[in-house]
């Protein structure tokens, strides 16, 4: 049996903005799974959002990727872009990964958040 791993306090808010990144690329209903643990002195998430009509929006991925020009963000790019700016705050990289039926976020802090 794996001991249980208690949460960083700081991973709260980026955890929940992802899942609602997540929700948004399932217009259509589907499954969301959050994973997360311990690695290397960091702490890896991953959130799996599954679902038959799965949607990798552009704004929301430029968003996530924290290059988005504040002058063109809008109210959906909003909760992507804050997702960015915490885990950039607390050293970390989103990587995105959108396939047939599922988009992945993966976020890896470098140093105990």
């Amino acid at each position: 049996m794996e001991t249980p791993t208690t949460l960083p306090p700081r991973l709260v808010p980026i955890i929940l903005n992802l899942v609602l990144c997540a929700a948004e690329s399932l217009p259509r209903g589907g499954r969301i799974a959050i994973d997360g643990a311990p690695d290397g002195g960091g702490f890896t998430i991953r959130i799996k959002a599954v679902g038959e009509s799965i949607k990798a929006d552009d704004d929301a991925l430029l968003s996530l990727s924290g290059d988005r020009d504040l002058s063109t963000l809008d109210a959906r790019g909003l909760v992507p872009y804050m997702a960015a700016r915490l885990v950039s705050a607390a050293g970390g990289k989103i990587d995105t990964t959108p396939s047939a039926g599922s988009m992945e976020f993966s976020v890896t802090l470098r140093a105990a958040p």
